[in-house]
């Protein structure tokens, strides 16, 4: 029989059927416990189906494989011998239909201990939580807000868990003994309990709803103080939460208050400043503050290379040099690209410099311009390069290149260029021709 991966579509999709009829088990079974109605009706095919998937999982749990320590084991028999002492005895237990079982138990007592043996379908819930951190591993929403998300959820569970038992143990009354009374009334009496405990653990405590026996004192004291430490934990987290919920943002804005604590102490003027902010604003609005090129690099050579040839797909569509050009060579430039941002009317170089670089253009655009900036010989856009001349030919800049707007531009440095002529003579070719192009236009628009 084959096997199932452990990461496959298969087992995420049944992972989700799980985890929702747990979720449901785990609100309708207290319930049915606490208020003790008849298994009748759409209950009945509901609870069919309900055992059937926590059974199927058992079996599913035998087939899939299993990773140790990042191998995954692919024998059946070491398979079944580690979920035999894992988690196999709390699904086994959970899935076993005690209602149907024993279903023609008649005595009053045995019906109360049938009862409370649906209990074991709660033993779901120590799965859960395993099953919710597997899939926030492999989820790409914010892990702040996921965080948020289980906290609510717990609070949510454990707020009906309480419920029922005050319902419990007053024996169906949820209400204040001064309140008329509706045995019948499931529904009121739970949303009654519901209030009671959501008052008692925010420590608000308005005291319309009082314990009506021992067994409800006791148990009132009880969560009173469980209240007072959970009320303390939950406003803690979610603060921190809603703080940490999207840290790149907190950790730009600590970054530009001290810039701006820098410039003001340096006494920086006012239009350097402002030029200084639209820089970091345009950071923030194109790549969220972060610098790729360091984040990339603390990747191994496989998986950085992987993420650059993505994030400069567009580019290396558009530069013609890359076009039928072989994987080895595209990788080659791709992993030696380091991304550089020039703000408006800021030169990348001037004529006369030295060159050490070509630059190709990600976003926005430059101006090839004269010495003085007043001419300007031709415009370059996206998927354009520039700077090949002064590295081909060892000679100073031919013409300034000034930047029109916010301009990504990727920089490739001299040593990696030479090293690629080397190892690519068919692009060296190319990058000449182009080169012998580019600097006859260059002095037909200046005649």
């Amino acid at each position: 029989m084959a096997l199932i991966h452990p990461d496959g579509k298969f087992r995420q999709r049944w992972d989700f059927v799980v985890i929702v009829a747990t979720v449901v088990s785990s609100v309708e079974i207290p319930l049915r416990i606490t208020l003790n109605y008849p298994l009748k009706g759409w209950l009945v095919p509901y609870d069919y189906v309900v055992t059937l998937i926590f059974l199927a999982d058992v079996v599913v749990n035998f087939l899939t494989q299993q990773y140790d320590k990042k191998k995954l084991i692919s024998d059946p028999k070491v398979i079944a011998g580690r979920y035999l002492r894992g988690w196999f005895v709390v699904d086994f237990l959970s899935a076993v239909p005690f209602d149907l079982l024993f279903s023609g138990v008649a005595a009053a007592g045995s019906n109360r201990i049938l009862r409370l043996l649906r209990i074991t379908r709660l033993l779901r819930l120590t799965r859960l939580a395993a099953f919710l951190s597997k899939w926030g591993r492999g989820s790409s929403i914010n892990p702040a807000i996921l965080r948020m998300f289980y906290l609510v959820f717990w609070i949510l569970m454990t707020s009906h868990f309480v419920a029922c038992l005050w319902i419990y143990f007053g024996s169906g009354n949820a209400v204040n003994t001064n309140t008329d009374y509706a045995p019948t009334d499931n529904l009121r009496n739970y949303v009654r309990a519901l209030y009671w405990v959501t008052t008692t653990l925010t420590t608000i405590g308005y005291g319309d709803i009082t314990p009506v026996n021992n067994r409800q004192t006791v148990f009132t004291m009880i969560i009173q103080l469980m209240g007072a430490g959970m009320y303390g934990f939950v406003i803690g987290n979610i603060a921190n939460l809603i703080a940490n919920i999207d840290i790149a943002k907190s950790q730009f804005r600590e970054r530009m208050e001290k810039i701006e604590t820098f410039m003001r102490y340096k006494a920086v003027p006012p239009e350097t400043q402002d030029r200084v902010r639209e820089y970091y604003n345009y950071l923030w609005e194109s790549r969220r503050g972060y610098d790729e090129f360091s984040i990339v690099n603390d990747f191994p050579t496989p998986l950085r290379t992987e993420i650059l040839l993505f994030l400069n797909r567009s580019m290396i569509e558009k530069v013609p040099i890359f076009k039928g050009a072989t994987p080895d060579f595209v990788r080659e430039i791709v992993l030696n690209l380091k991304p550089v941002v020039f703000s408006p009317s800021e030169f990348v170089f001037r004529k006369g410099d030295i060159g050490y670089n070509m630059y190709f253009i990600s976003r926005g655009g430059v101006e090839v311009t004269s010495e003085d900036g007043k001419t300007i010989y031709a415009t370059l856009r996206e998927g354009n390069f520039f700077g090949e001349i002064a590295l081909l030919l060892s000679m100073p800049r031919t013409a300034s290149i000034r930047a029109i707007e916010f301009t990504d531009l990727y920089e490739l440095d001299k040593d990696t260029f030479d090293r690629v002529l080397g190892r690519f003579p068919d692009f060296e070719k190319h990058m000449r021709e182009l080169a012998r192009q580019r600097q006859e236009e260059m002095q037909k628009d200046k005649k």
